[in-house]
């Protein structure tokens, strides 16, 4: 074994150092675990962070209930993550490339990890820039449980549609971010 790293104590400073001698990222199999934190009024699931990663993902549009189709642009087309354990934070912007759709709501698919199966803890939020209609009180968007789509609806002020798919049209900007629970 070649000797690449290792610990590394300054009393002065009190930091303990990880090193690589060879510039590489330091690799911790499982994870980093802290010691036990108080809960408060909670329970601890686990005190070990466990998963770290980021990128890019490149999306794909859908329309439920009703005809037509929507396309999302070919450059402006990705979102950025970061994945902190079992939480994922999304960000970022997509163009409508064309749509034809007669109603129905607006998707997004290809999210790069599949959501838990409990999704109320969906925490997303979409702004349209540059739409048509007549949606003027916003907009907002679910994660379903147990899987890798957003649904973009419209709040109407008193409630709910599932027309957002009509407010869109060639180069409207749709912009997400927000956290969701992962599988």
């Amino acid at each position: 074994t070649t000797n690449v790293g290792g610990l590394e104590y300054n009393n002065t400073t009190n930091i303990l150092s990880l090193n690589s001698l060879e510039g590489n990222a330091v690799s911790i199999p499982n994870g980093i675990a802290f010691p036990n934190q108080s809960a408060g009024s909670g329970t601890v699931s686990s005190s070990t962070l466990d998963a770290y990663e980021e990128g890019m993902f490149v999306v794909t549009a859908s329309i439920s209930g009703a005809s037509g189709a929507i396309t999302i642009d070919a450059v402006d087309n990705e979102l950025s993550y970061t994945r902190i354990g079992e939480r994922v934070f999304i960000s970022g912007f997509v163009k409508i490339a064309t749509n034809t759709a007669n109603g129905g709501r607006f998707n997004l698919l290809g999210f790069p990890f599949t959501s838990g199966s409990d999704d109320g803890l969906t925490i997303l939020q979409v702004q349209i820039e540059g739409g048509t209609g007549t949606q003027t009180s916003g907009f907002f968007a679910v994660m379903f449980a147990s899987s890798t789509t957003l649904a973009v609806k419209t709040y109407t002020g008193v409630g709910t549609s599932n027309n957002s798919a009509l407010t869109l049209q060639a180069n409207t900007v749709v912009a997400v971010s927000g956290s969701y629970k992962v599988a």
